[in-house]
């Protein structure tokens, strides 16, 4: 083998490398070519979020067809939609029922300021959050529960989290309060998470199959405290298809997964 043939053949190697490494992960790449321009900086996209008193969660899909909702509470499913066109852009509110169970979204222009009311029969109080979807930060919910002991008292709670970026805001509920705390998510690796809370810092496990995030600690006097948070699935597709820049999503609700 010649010098010029053997620096031909390791040209090719190297480039023939290069190509096959500027792929990516092709899951990402999937997901940023499917996620909708229209909804950057648009009262139009994905809204999510948890709700307790008992337990549940929901997602909003605006568009400018009209919005589908679905909200999942004590195993129950209830679709909701609206068919009514939806200015883009602009400041939005809207209220959904079935089933005795209400809806009432509002959103500024931009999309940065969601809020949601829900109302369902023989469960008053009903805390929600929500967050809206973002190109690059999706949103997850979670459904859990938190335990704790002292002595001989035993505190139990509900204790739903939803999950944006680096950012969480838990609702929790108990026989005699409700709450509301918002903090920092740090991921570390595949198996572990930091909890940040305004009062103290949590080194959580993750099962990397399932996603359920999980804590316990224990101490003198009977002391213990346990979390536990199992991921859910999307309600309404995230990023919807579109054919074109107008008119891109269904206000049918697309089946649970």
């Amino acid at each position: 083998m010649n010098k010029n043939f053997a620096k031909w053949l390791i040209s090719i190697i190297v480039l023939m490398m290069t190509i096959g490494c500027s792929k990516g992960d092709p899951d990402r790449q999937k997901d940023e070519d499917t996620f909708n321009p229209k909804f950057v900086n648009s009262n139009w996209g994905h809204y999510s979020g948890v709700l307790v008193g008992s337990t549940g969660y929901f997602n909003i899909l605006v568009t400018g067809v009209g919005v589908s909702a679905v909200v999942f509470f004590d195993g129950q499913r209830y679709e909701m939609q609206s068919n009514t066109s939806v200015p883009e852009k602009q400041d939005y509110d809207l209220e959904l029922s079935k089933d005795g169970v209400v809806i009432t979204f509002s959103v500024d222009k931009s999309g940065k300021r969601p809020e949601v009311e829900i109302e369902i029969p023989d469960h008053p109080n009903v805390n929600a959050t929500i967050f809206k979807t973002e190109e690059k930060q999706p949103v997850k919910n979670y459904l859990g529960w938190s335990k704790s002991t002292y002595e001989q008292n035993t505190h139990n709670e509900i204790y739903n989290m939803t999950i944006k970026g680096d950012k969480y805001e838990v609702v929790a509920k108990s026989t005699f309060e409700s709450y509301s705390q918002v903090g920092i998510i740090e991921w570390i690796g595949k198996d572990k998470v930091r909890i940040i809370a305004p009062e103290t810092t949590l080194l959580a496990n993750v099962e990397p199959q399932t996603g359920v995030i999980s804590y316990k600690e224990t101490g003198e006097n009977n002391y213990s405290l346990e979390i536990q948070l199992t991921p859910q699935n999307l309600l309404i597709a995230d990023n919807p298809g579109f054919d074109d820049g107008d008119d891109y999503a269904s206000p049918k609700p697309a089946p649970g997964k």
